[in-house]
């Protein structure tokens, strides 16, 4: 695969453009907002994938209350790894509780984006 194109095709291709954006959000890079629209349009469709898409567009928008939703989505998903983590980037209050329930699932504990 040629630097910068998509896997052509599988579930697998969610989860590649999903952490893509993330990625480029967490690293505060210029193409995060197109990253997060092609995500979102690749993961119609698929409730956990756009949920992610959800996180990195708040985190994006630096936009709590929409973060902090996701923790809802993830939590009615039964994906206590991605609520717990919504929550550590959260910050403040919520870090507390996330790496709290990090730890119970037995991971270890998350480093914060620098934006934090």
């Amino acid at each position: 695969m040629r630097h910068g194109a998509l896997p052509s095709s599988g579930l697998g291709v969610h989860w590649y453009v999903v952490l893509r954006a993330e990625a480029a959000v967490l690293a505060t890079g210029s193409v995060a907002g197109d990253r997060v629209a092609e995500a979102r349009t690749v993961v119609a469709g698929n409730p956990v994938a756009g949920a992610l898409v959800e996180r990195a567009q708040a985190l994006l928008d630096d936009d709590q209350e929409r973060l902090l939703a996701t923790v809802s989505a993830f939590d009615a998903a039964g994906c206590r790894y991605q609520s717990a983590r919504t929550l550590v980037l959260a910050g403040g209050e919520h870090a507390a509780r996330g790496a709290a329930a990090l730890a119970d699932l037995g991971f270890a504990p998350m480093a914060l984006p620098r934006h934090q």
